[in-house]
């Protein structure tokens, strides 16, 4: 039995069905690209994961602006053919920047290597441009899918995309040295990702110039509202892999690569899936009945923080007995890092799922807010493990601290708006310019 047949056997709603669809592709693509990294971590040094952590900070931020947050216009478009001349719109902008990034990664390229300490970083940076443009090709193709509700493909795409990824490097791995197979791997990746979705694009076709630049303007509050948001949402993601590699080289970085991905990949999952219940849920309170919105809080608020404390402790405790068993022992200074990555695990899970209820009490402000503070809070970690010369694991442990702090001012924020109290300013009550 195919797993789109199974979906439809399914007894719940359309909403929770679509949530299973997707959720159930992106779990394959994340379990290999999980299940491939202790062999991965056998076939290439910390350095070059070191690299890889430089590179996929840089094209993550990038595909994440790279269509100024256009292509989430397409899915509200009132129609297909502005819905049309917006992912022409959205392509476009892709295409300017991939062209910007092939001309810095040429003019600075050679900086950031002796920045971040990343002699190789040098052999790989051809391939950030292509990335960049598959990447942001795919972002654009995810919401014309997600417009025309075709979620199988949706989640087919997100299935092959990790699946490919974690066979690329693997198989790479054996043939060329240094970071290529790993970066090579990431573009492969969205290539097969686009491949994947290419069959939902039979609606899309070449508008006039006239028509593009009509559409930009029309959904001019996508970049104006969205793209500084994004922007800082991704940056405080990223910035650990630069500062890493900066203040202690690539090997720093690629160590703390794997321990983040082996803790943040699974708790991602449940948090989507959490979040998808949630907003389900909320939203449809916001409407028929917003007192019980605060209830509905507090009482998944209970329930994550119980869910969350197994696995931290497990983290905790004899995570880094377990990492060494299965990684090597090279990467012992990994399994310290999960330890510290614990406490994060907690914030995250307890957290992400919820922080739905700003936006669905038009509180966008806030979020902004938020972000500015969150990306501010991890600078100054890394700030102060350089002033203060810390250790590797010191570093980490100040990063933990900000993220922490930075998941709490959300819940507060939450919090305070769900009960109405505060000073905080009402939407109204801003001037956005």
């Amino acid at each position: 039995m195919t797993l789109a047949r199974l979906l439809d056997r399914l007894p719940v709603g359309t909403l929770v069905r679509r949530a299973a669809m997707l959720g159930s592709g992106a779990a394959i693509g994340q379990i290999a690209v999980v299940g491939a990294t202790p062999l991965l971590a056998r076939i290439y040094d910390k350095s070059d994961f070191g690299v890889l952590s430089v590179v996929l900070a840089v094209t993550g931020v990038s595909v994440v602006v790279s269509s100024l947050r256009y292509e989430q216009a397409i899915v509200v478009a009132e129609s297909d053919e502005e819905a049309t001349a917006v992912a022409q719109t959205s392509g476009l902008l892709v295409l300017g920047v991939a062209l910007i990034s092939a001309v810095l990664a040429f003019a600075g390229g050679d900086a950031l290597a002796s920045f971040t300490n990343s002699d190789d970083l040098s052999t790989v940076l051809w391939l950030v441009p292509p990335t960049i443009a598959v990447g942001g090709l795919h972002q654009i193709l995810v919401s014309w899918a997600t417009r025309t509700g075709d979620f199988i493909a949706l989640s087919r795409s997100k299935a092959g995309l990790g699946i490919s990824m974690a066979a690329t490097q693997l198989l790479a791995g054996w043939f060329l040295e240094g970071p290529v197979g790993l970066v090579a791997g990431i573009t492969v990746g969205w290539i097969v990702g686009v491949v994947m979705l290419a069959p939902t694009t039979q609606g899309l076709h070449l508008v006039s110039g006239a028509a593009s630049w009509d559409a930009a303007v029309r959904y001019r509050r996508f970049p104006q509202m969205s793209l500084l948001a994004s922007l800082l949402n991704r940056g405080a993601l990223e910035i650990p892999a630069i500062a890493l590699a900066a203040l202690h080289g690539p090997e720093v970085a690629g160590a703390f690569l794997i321990a983040n991905r082996v803790v943040a990949t699974p708790t991602r999952l449940v948090t989507e899936a959490a979040y998808q219940v949630y907003v389900n849920e909320a939203s449809r309170l916001q409407r028929d009945a917003p007192e019980e919105l605060r209830v509905l809080y507090g009482r998944t608020l209970k329930r994550l923080a119980i869910l969350s404390v197994p696995p931290a402790l497990f983290l905790a405790t004899v995570g880094p007995s377990v990492f060494e068993l299965v990684f090597g022992a090279e990467w012992s200074d990994s399994g310290q890092y999960v330890r510290l990555l614990a406490v994060v695990l907690v914030a995250m899970l307890m957290t992400q799922p919820v922080a739905a209820t700003l936006w669905l009490l038009e509180r966008q402000d806030l979020q902004l807010v938020r972000e500015i503070a969150r990306v501010a809070l991890v600078a100054l970690a890394f700030v102060l493990a350089a002033v203060f010369d810390f250790t590797p694991a010191g570093a980490v442990f100040c990063y933990v601290i900000a993220m922490s702090a930075g998941y709490a001012l959300l819940l507060a924020m939450c919090r305070t708006v769900l009960r109405g109290e505060g000073d905080l300013a009402a939407p109204s009550d801003l001037a956005i310019v």
